[in-house]
C-alpha cells in the first residue's frame, strides 16, 4: 500500500502540481515572463509555460469496467447489453439523473488481449449507449502498451484546464483499474483501492480532482519577500493554488428486474 501511495502521489506531483506551479510562478511574475520571452526569442530552446488552470477548478475522471460477457466473450452478453442501457440513464443535465453528462468518453482499445487475432469489444460496447445519448465519439485510441500516453493525455486535459467542471468517462479491464488509477495520482489514502473484485461489475470509481487554495492552511504567510519564501520553501501555503484529489467507489446500482420495469418490459 506505501509504494502504491508513493507512486500516486509522485504522478500526482510531476504531472500536475510541478508543472502548475512553473505556470503560476511565471504568470505572476513580469521580471521572469520578460527573460522567458527575452531567451526564447534567441535561442529557442524556452517554452512559455501555459496558463494555469483558474483557482477553484474540479474535474472528475470515472473509470467502471466493461459489461458481463456472452456466449462469445468478446461482445456483451444479454445482462451485459442491459447493464449498458442502464449506465446510460445514470448521466444527464436533469436533475433526476444521477451523474452529469460527460463531455470526454474513453474505451480501451479493441486489440488488448493475450492473443492478437482475439479483438474485445465489450470495453467499447459498454459505453456505446452513453455515447449516443451525450453525442460524445467514443476515443479507442489506447490500451495497455499505450497506458502511460494515456495518463499523460488525461493529466493534460486536467492541468490545462480544458476539463474544469467536466466529465471524463472511462470504460476499462478490471485488473488493471487499481494500478491505472494510482498512475492517475490517486493512492489507497486517496479513496483508490488495491484491488477491484474478480466478479464485480457494479463499482464506478471516480477520481476527482480540484485546483483551489486551502481557506484553513497550517500556515499562511503574509511576508512574501524573496527571503520569507525562501524560508517556506518558495511554495508556502494559502500564496497559491494546489492540486488535490479525491477517490471514491460508487455502486452503479444495477438491478436488472427494476430497469426491465423502467423500461416497460414488466
Amino acid at each position: 500500500i506505501a509504494s502504491a501511495q508513493d507512486y500516486a502521489q509522485e504522478q500526482l506531483q510531476n504531472q500536475l502540481q510541478t508543472l502548475s506551479d512553473i505556470s503560476e510562478e511565471y504568470h505572476a511574475n513580469e521580471n521572469i515572463k520578460q527573460n522567458k520571452i527575452m531567451t526564447s526569442n534567441v535561442s529557442g530552446n524556452e517554452t512559455i509555460p501555459p496558463l494555469p488552470p483558474q483557482d477553484g477548478c474540479d474535474a472528475t475522471i470515472m473509470i467502471f469496467r466493461h459489461c458481463e460477457a456472452g456466449v462469445a466473450r468478446e461482445h456483451c452478453g444479454y445482462m451485459g447489453n442491459l447493464r449498458s442501457d442502464f449506465i446510460a440513464t445514470l448521466f444527464g443535465n436533469s436533475t433526476n439523473e444521477r451523474w452529469p453528462m460527460p463531455s470526454f468518453i474513453f474505451a480501451m482499445s479493441t486489440g488488448e488481449r493475450h492473443k492478437s487475432i482475439v479483438h474485445n469489444w465489450r470495453e467499447i460496447e459498454t459505453v456505446i449507449p452513453l455515447s449516443k445519448k451525450a453525442n460524445v465519439t467514443v476515443d479507442q485510441t489506447y490500451g495497455f502498451p499505450e497506458k502511460e500516453e494515456f495518463t499523460q493525455h488525461l493529466f493534460s486535459l486536467v492541468r490545462s484546464g480544458e476539463m474544469c467542471g467536466k466529465l471524463a468517462v472511462i470504460s476499462w479491464k478490471h485488473h488493471d483499474m487499481p494500478h491505472f488509477a494510482h498512475s492517475l495520482g490517486c493512492g489507497p489514502d486517496d479513496g483508490c483501492p488495491m484491488d477491484f473484485g474478480e466478479d464485480e461489475y457494479d463499482a464506478a470509481w471516480q477520481i476527482k480532482y480540484s485546483y483551489h487554495t486551502e481557506k484553513n492552511a497550517p500556515y499562511i504567510v503574509e511576508d512574501t519577500s524573496p527571503k520569507a519564501l525562501k524560508k517556506h520553501k518558495k511554495h508556502p501555503w494559502g500564496t497559491a493554488p494546489k492540486w488535490w484529489v479525491y477517490g471514491s467507489v460508487q455502486q452503479e446500482g444495477f438491478d436488472p428486474l427494476a430497469f426491465a420495469k423502467a423500461d416497460g418490459s414488466y
